[in-house]
């Protein structure tokens, strides 16, 4: 195995440090553990970001939806999840004009071997995705998310009329 960073290290050792899935689950599905809701434009002004520039849409760690980004070429659509890897704030012109996203798959409870995939990613053995709870905006056969490493989407600057139809989960 490569040699891990000192964050993996430490996340495979607190992992380790609790004996059963059971244990785990109930440490990383806590209220703000892992997810959080997401900060409002709003919620900053009222603590004194209120100039134009810095309004937002998203922030960098927000699960959205949107069916206008593409991975390897192609559009992804059928209400795909994503983690955002930057600030709308960042797509302004001459800065940046894509976003990039990292992209969220599902595991539900009636797949093959899901209590082996569940106990590899909530131990931090698998390089390629983290675990991430079930989202408030998942259906009940779903066992749990899990953010995908091993690519980017991009999503290009979006108009108005496509920030309209995109959901902040």
């Amino acid at each position: 195995m490569a040699d891990l960073t000192k964050l993996e290290k430490t996340l495979e050792s607190f992992s380790v440090g609790l004996k059963h899935t059971s244990d785990r689950l109930a440490v990383f599905n806590a209220d703000r553990a892992l997810v959080r809701p997401p900060i409002s434009n709003q919620e900053t002004k009222s603590f004194g970001f209120d100039r134009e520039d810095d309004s937002f849409t998203l922030l960098l760690g927000d699960i959205v939806s949107t069916e206008s980004a593409y991975f390897h070429g192609e559009r992804v659509t059928g209400r795909p999840k994503y983690l955002a890897l930057n600030s709308s704030c960042d797509l302004v012109p001459k800065r940046r004009e894509y976003a990039s996203l990292l992209r969220i798959s599902v595991i539900r409870k009636t797949e093959e071997n899901v209590k082996t995939k569940l106990d590899l990613l909530l131990r931090f053995k698998r390089r390629e995705s983290m675990y991430l709870p079930v989202l408030p905006v998942d259906d009940e056969a779903m066992e749990c998310d899990t953010v995908q490493f091993d690519g980017l989407a991009l999503e290009r600057q979006p108009t108005q009329a496509e920030l309209d139809l995109q959901t902040n989960l």
